[in-house]
Parts: C-alpha cells; structure tokens; sequence
C-alpha cells in the first residue's frame, strides 16, 4: 500500500515537472522542440512574433507576413507540416486619421460675396 503512494506521488511530482518545461513536454509527447516550430515557421517566409504554443497535437504561433499582416499558424506538432494559415483582426485602423491627410476638420471658411 506505502509502496503504491509513494509512486503516485513520485509521478505526480514528475508530470508537475514534465509540464512545465515545454521542451520536455514536446519530447514527452513524442512532438517536434519548439525551435524547430519556429524556423518551420520563418521556412515559410513568416516572422514568428510569439512562442510556439502546444496544443494537442498542434502548435499554434502568431506571426506576421512580409506585409505585415499578423496570422496565425497552425502546425502539426509531430511532424512540422503547415496546417492552416488564417489572418487575424486587423490591430491598426485601415487608413491613417483624417488629420493625418492634411484635410481640414471644423466648419468651412464663410464664404464672402465677390470675393472670388
């Protein structure tokens, strides 16, 4: 009985470990190091801006493409292929504040007959 305890204890102890590394995690699992992730992801012409997370089967990492645009990769945790590549909402306003185009905000000069 004392022997069955302490082994749960020992592997609790070790899962704590094991879980919160994710390199041992991703050995554990039999998946690909998480640097690996990341130049699978740069391979790819993409510049990581976040960690590979592990999520099942998968890593998810957020990156940006030669534009700029921020995505999200999904790959294959075990194998490093590519599983989807998806925008992400745009964190920037599409097109710079009006003040910023030189246009004059507030009401228009009056208008004075014979002026012109």
């Amino acid at each position: 009985m004392k022997t069955g305890a302490l082994a749960c204890i020992v592997a609790g102890v070790a899962s704590r470990l094991v879980l919160a590394d994710p390199v041992r995690l991703a050995e554990v699992m039999g998946a690909m190091p998480p640097s690996a992730i990341v130049q699978i992801v740069r391979a790819a012409g993409l510049l990581p801006t976040s960690e590979p997370a592990l999520t099942g089967s998968t890593y998810v990492v957020r990156a940006v493409d030669p534009y700029g645009t921020p995505i999200r990769v999904i790959i294959d945790a075990r194998y490093g292929y590519i599983l989807s590549v998806h925008r992400m909402a745009a964190t920037e306003p599409p097109h710079p504040p009006y003040g910023a185009l030189g246009c004059a905000i507030g009401p228009p000069e009056p208008i004075i007959p014979g002026t012109t």
